[in-house]
């Protein structure tokens, strides 16, 4: 979904020069190369990015998914999220909702 939203909206505006904030486990679909490439397009048009990891709370976490280890060093800050399947949390959990989509 990266991907597509950068390749349909990410040159026409929606993220050229956005604060960018990207709410993830780091559990990335369609390959860590391809991610970290699209993190780094998005790195290019955005004014700033962040990454909110619901799992960066937890303690002794430490960010080895493929997908926060590909995305890290595009990001310019890396900051606790909220945890998914709580009462309000953004797409009410799941597995899919704490995945990076990049395809």
């Amino acid at each position: 979904m990266l991907r597509e939203f950068l390749n349909r909206w990410g040159q026409r505006g929606m993220a050229r020069g956005a604060v960018v904030v990207l709410l993830s486990g780091g559990w990335e679909r369609g390959g860590r190369e391809l991610l970290g490439a699209q993190m780094r397009r998005l790195r290019l048009l955005a004014h700033q990015v962040f990454s909110a990891n619901p799992r960066k709370a937890r303690p002794g976490y430490a960010p080895l998914a493929a997908g926060v280890a590909a995305a890290l060093p595009s990001v310019d800050a890396f900051v606790e999220g909220p945890q998914s399947g709580g009462a309000g949390a953004a797409g009410g959990g799941g597995a899919r909702g704490d995945r990076w989509d990049v395809r």
